[in-house]
């Protein structure tokens, strides 16, 4: 996330640490970044990756992240819990970072996903894990909604 951070690429985080930052009991194990796409921060993965040591040339990553009919996922290495995702067409970026909340992970300002966002790309999914992040999210917005 540093390296993100630091080339100012626009994402927000999503996944089980969205979820947890919400639901404090959901214990995440990974980190998902749902990525804004732009050849602007298409460039800036790039050199956010290789910092890191995972090479991937500018061209490619561009390529990864116009935006598609369907949205996309970038695992990084089967030994780094992390993934990057990109949304399909029609996905509305900036509306969605405007509902995002801030936030201090590993003690680095981020957005964390809205939970009806995290909502909406759990519901995708058939795992089990993604099914009980809905109903905690659920049991969440009631308890905002009750106040």
């Amino acid at each position: 996330m540093a390296a993100l951070i630091a080339m100012q690429v626009r994402f927000m985080v999503v996944g089980g640490l969205g979820v947890q930052h919400y639901c404090p009991e959901r214990v995440a194990a990974d980190l998902d970044v749902l990525i804004e796409s732009s050849e602007t921060n298409a460039t800036g993965v790039a050199y956010a990756l290789d910092k890191i040591g995972f090479t991937m040339q500018p061209e490619t990553v561009r390529l990864l992240f116009a935006p598609g009919p369907r949205p996309q996922q970038i695992q990084l290495h089967p030994t780094i819990p992390a993934d990057i995702l990109t949304e399909g067409e029609g996905f509305d970026f900036m509306a969605h970072w405007e509902q995002s909340e801030r936030a201090d992970m590993l003690a680095m300002p981020v957005r964390v996903a809205s939970p009806r966002l995290l909502i909406v790309m759990k519901s995708r999914s058939e795992q089990e894990k993604d099914a009980q992040d809905v109903l905690l999210l659920q049991s969440y917005l009631a308890g905002m909604a009750a106040g």
